[in-house]
């Protein structure tokens, strides 16, 4: 199945491939391609560093699984942050990140959600009664587990409860986290799991409970260099780690990747 997909996969990045790799670029844009889920914080900080620098910041942000199969067909990026190192290790593997330059910066979590006049009374617990809450006909959207993280955590998490197969039947599958999201904000979902630092930024909708970190794989978001980055994306590439860029990732609800890899390895 997995694989049927990254075929599927490879055709979208085919048609969506962003136009700039139409023309050269100049050493004076930087372009970074990121998970869904960084689009407020990294344009926070890239908003910051092209005050600063007069580099200018170019942005794409989709999926993990999407970012390297665009990647994998030419797009020009410079810097690469993923949701999960799964993607990552793709692009390695395809000899396309500068492997030296990789390290993990972020870490993430994973809640439930709600629209925001919605009063579910749920807990996460062993078979928490989400099913019934649910009834037959109500919604529940995640990112697709087949190839975006989120999903993937999603459904891990979900089946650690005992609840997986009780509610596969009401699952709305998005395309990546940010679009999960917006199926409950504008209400066409009942509830949603995403990544806390996305609920962060939706008026609409409101947080139920967050999953416990030991409950899924650790979400953790690396960021490389691609092999065809230009020489000025070492600047930015170190100030996306520096203590401000932190700072930011925080005020959106992410944590440190060594935070999290120490809280689940306790």
């Amino acid at each position: 199945m997995f694989s049927r997909f990254l075929k599927s996969i490879f055709v979208l990045a085919l048609i969506v491939l962003s136009p700039i790799g139409a023309s050269a670029k100049n050493v004076n844009e930087i372009t970074i391609f990121a998970a869904s889920s960084l689009t407020d914080a990294v344009k926070e900080i890239g908003a910051n560093y092209q005050a600063k620098t007069g580099i200018k910041i170019t942005y794409s942000f989709a999926s993990s699984a999407l970012i390297a199969k665009q990647i994998e067909a030419g797009a020009p990026a410079d810097i690469i942050m993923t949701a999960d190192s799964d993607w990552m290790d793709y692009l390695q593997n395809q000899n396309l990140i500068q492997a030296k330059t990789r390290t993990s910066v972020l870490g993430g979590h994973l809640v439930l959600i709600a629209p925001k006049n919605d009063n579910p009374n749920l807990k996460i617990a062993s078979n928490f009664p989400i099913a019934q809450y649910l009834g037959e006909k109500g919604k529940i959207a995640i990112a697709n587990p087949d190839y975006v993280p989120a999903g993937k955590y999603a459904q891990s998490a979900l089946i650690t409860y005992g609840v997986w197969d009780k509610i596969k039947g009401n699952i709305i599958y998005a395309e990546n986290v940010r679009m999960a999201l917006n199926y409950v904000a504008r209400g066409d979902a009942k509830l949603g799991i995403v990544y806390l630092s996305d609920a962060f930024i939706e008026k609409n909708i409101k947080i139920i409970a967050q999953f416990p970190d030991n409950s899924h794989q650790s979400i953790i978001y690396p960021i490389s260099l691609s092999k065809k980055a230009n020489s000025n994306a070492i600047g930015f590439y170190n100030y996306l780690k520096s203590p401000y860029a932190m700072g930011v990732y925080g005020n959106f609800g992410f944590n440190s990747a060594a935070e999290i890899l120490g809280k689940n390895n306790k």
